[in-house]
């Protein structure tokens, strides 16, 4: 395999790992089931740091949405523009040698 291809991918999974462990983090902190917090009682730093934790992947679904959302724009534009120019160009084919 690829090493390049290999760390691609460990990246990757690390960054999904993450974001599923803030998530994991969060429910505790609400207040899931643990060892040392009744069920019920909120703790604020695991709240805090599972937000920390989700945050990149917030911000890279933000990034990625703008992303689609401005090529779609541009294509949009550019099949736009293509309409409104392409009419007018007038080709003679008897001109035209072969």
């Amino acid at each position: 395999m690829n090493l390049k291809k290999i760390l691609s991918d460990f990246g990757s999974w690390i960054f999904i790992g993450l974001t599923f462990l803030g998530f994991i983090i969060i429910y505790a902190g609400v207040g899931g089931r643990g060892r040392y917090n009744p069920t019920g009682d909120i703790n604020w730093y695991f709240i805090g740091v599972g937000i920390i934790l989700i945050l990149p992947f917030i911000i890279y679904m933000i990034k990625i949405k703008l992303m689609v959302k401005k090529s779609s724009d541009e294509n949009a534009e550019r099949i736009n523009e293509l309409i409104y120019n392409g009419y007018k160009v007038i080709v003679n084919l008897y001109d035209i040698e072969i």
